[in-house]
């Protein structure tokens, strides 16, 4: 018990530290972002049919299509369905990706740090007080893809999710919060921080359960990416970005 109880300090004292070394060091980055996003006013209908076109379509092609060759499908259904029904305006503002997608890598380079605090969190919380496997999914599911499998599930990985999460995660539904008053979901308006955490939970419930607390924490960085860089093409670049690279590092500690 005293052994468990020291664990527990240990673990919470050295994720504490990361998360305000990465905490200090954002804070540095957000003074160079001088600009913001401008809330957009999002209709919930192109959300919420966007989200329902996604979920029908996974349900519709779950027996014929294995899950790299169906992750596509849903994205490109649900990119397709925001093409025809039309995005907001202040998405892709002139000029502001060309400036700021440096300093977009080095907001994800500063948030490292902190995540692997999360992970280790996440690791501990599934072992001890959960009594479930740790063991990295991706790593996983890499392992048990064929090579056809494996290369339906590289664009989608590393550009279709990113880039339809972005968009539906953020774009639709972050800035939909900041934007309020939200007619359709509350008379009051949102604060920031908010916004920020209701947005990244349903960013995190639509993992699996194993990456709930990880994806928190990312959905949080995005979201701060947007607020603060005003481009979401930056968002798109930062997500694609680390999806590469935590791929590149699951398939090196699996062979």
């Amino acid at each position: 018990m005293i052994r468990f109880s020291l664990e527990c300090a240990w673990l919470l004292i050295s994720c504490g530290l990361l998360l305000i070394v990465t905490g200090i060091a954002l804070a540095g980055l957000g003074r160079m972002a001088n600009e913001r996003a401008l809330p957009c006013a999002i209709p919930l209908p192109h959300l919420l049919g966007a989200m329902l076109c996604f979920v029908l379509f996974g349900w519709a092609l779950q027996e014929p299509l294995p899950w790299p060759m169906r992750m596509v499908a849903q994205a490109l259904a649900a990119v397709a369905y925001l093409r025809l029904v039309g995005g907001p305006g202040g998405w892709f503002p002139q000029g502001v990706f060309a400036r700021r997608w440096r300093w977009a890598l080095q907001v994800w380079l500063a948030a490292m740090p902190g995540l692997y605090g999360i992970l280790r969190l996440n690791d501990f919380l599934l072992e001890q007080v959960f009594a479930a496997s740790s063991g990295n999914l991706v790593r996983s599911q890499l392992l048990e893809m064929s090579a056809f499998d494996f290369v339906w599930a590289l664009p989608a990985i590393l550009l279709l999710m990113p880039a339809l999460e972005e968009v539906l995660f953020r774009g639709y539904l972050f800035r939909m919060l900041v934007a309020a008053p939200a007619a359709a979901l509350t008379k009051r308006r949102f604060s920031l921080l908010g916004a920020l955490f209701s947005s990244s939970m349903v960013f995190a419930l639509a993992h699996p359960r194993g990456m709930w607390l990880p994806a928190l924490y990312l959905g949080c960085l995005f979201a701060w990416v947007d607020w603060r860089g005003g481009d979401l093409r930056l968002n798109i670049l930062v997500h694609c970005w680390h999806n590469a690279v935590f791929l590149v590092f699951a398939m090196c500690v699996s062979s």
